[in-house]
């Protein structure tokens, strides 16, 4: 495998973990109907957090970059020549 697939690769995972944990909620242990002073006001909780698919989408937008521009890059390695028979 070469070293820039590996390292494309690492770079996902990394990025991948790094917005999951971003964008999952975080249970605060409560219920819905709980009720708590906050700085001196009153606070119920009314909903469950939820997921934010917009945001980890637009998180993991360099990673679609780092794919697209690995498959679309024009590589300007010059091609190795075959070498001519000498019989003709």
């Amino acid at each position: 495998m070469k070293k820039n697939n590996l390292i494309k690769i690492l770079f996902t995972i990394v990025w991948t973990v790094i917005g999951l944990w971003l964008t999952i909620p975080v249970d605060d242990g409560r219920e819905n109907g709980d009720y708590w002073m906050e700085g001196g006001d009153l606070v119920v909780k009314t909903s469950e957090p939820t997921f934010d698919l917009g945001f980890f989408a637009v998180f993991m937008a360099p990673v679609v970059f780092v794919w697209l521009w690995g498959l679309f890059k024009n590589d300007s390695k010059p091609k190795t020549q075959k070498r001519r028979s000498r019989m003709f």
